[in-house]
């Protein structure tokens, strides 16, 4: 009986110090000319096409036009490049994250057109 409640107590606390992992969601966006020059220091921000989106990340490409984030959920998220105030160059696109892989973009930038709608 002893061995039997020892057991259990054992198999309980196994289970219970067990961690789960939590999965991220890294990515990782590159912005470049038509040409295929990377972009520096273009303003880069990643949010969910929708109102009140708790993902809203912000960040600027360095010299080889690499910007890297990471979300803490799966999501599919508009990616949109800017570089100039106003604007000189523009591009934008979508991106679906996955647990626990660094999902890459590339975003080819253009001059901007405030008549084009966007992505």
């Amino acid at each position: 009986m002893k061995r039997i409640l020892i057991l259990s107590v054992t198999l309980m606390l196994g289970m219970i110090s067990c961690k789960k992992e939590v999965p991220t969601y890294p990515f990782s966006i590159q912005v470049v000319s038509q040409n295929g020059t990377p972009i520096q220091n273009a303003m880069i921000e990643a949010t969910a096409p929708v109102a009140d989106a708790l993902p809203d990340f912000i960040g600027y490409s360095d010299v080889e036009g690499f910007v890297r984030f990471e979300y803490d959920f799966e999501a599919v998220l508009l990616i949109t490049a800017s570089k100039g105030n106003p604007p000189v160059f523009f591009g934008c696109d979508y991106i679906k994250l996955k647990a626990d892989e660094t999902v890459s973009l590339k975003i080819i930038m253009t001059e901007y057109d405030p008549q084009d709608s966007g992505c």
